[in-house]
């Protein structure tokens, strides 16, 4: 990603990256993710969050950076079995 991209894609990049899914219990996450998308566009982080990325996205090394941790951690992850179906 490159400094100009749209931080509303960096959430969801960042959801995508934390197999978040976002269907499920949607009307109850809806203003979850819309209270990160709110910190995100004014995130003080988005050149390690761009570095993060650009790296390969590997690893927990966003929880150093995201002000959108907790946040993120409230939201339905989708389990490796999730993924397999």
């Amino acid at each position: 990603m490159t400094t100009r991209t749209c931080k509303a894609t960096r959430l969801m990049a960042m959801v995508r990256r934390l197999n978040i899914d976002i269907r499920q219990n949607f009307d109850l996450n809806m203003p979850i993710l819309a209270q990160a998308a709110c910190q995100c566009e004014t995130c003080p982080c988005t050149d390690a969050c761009d570095s993060w990325f650009r790296d390969g996205a590997k690893g927990d090394g966003y929880r150093v950076f995201c002000p959108n941790l907790e946040l993120l951690n409230l939201l339905p992850h989708r389990t490796v079995d999730d993924l397999a179906a």
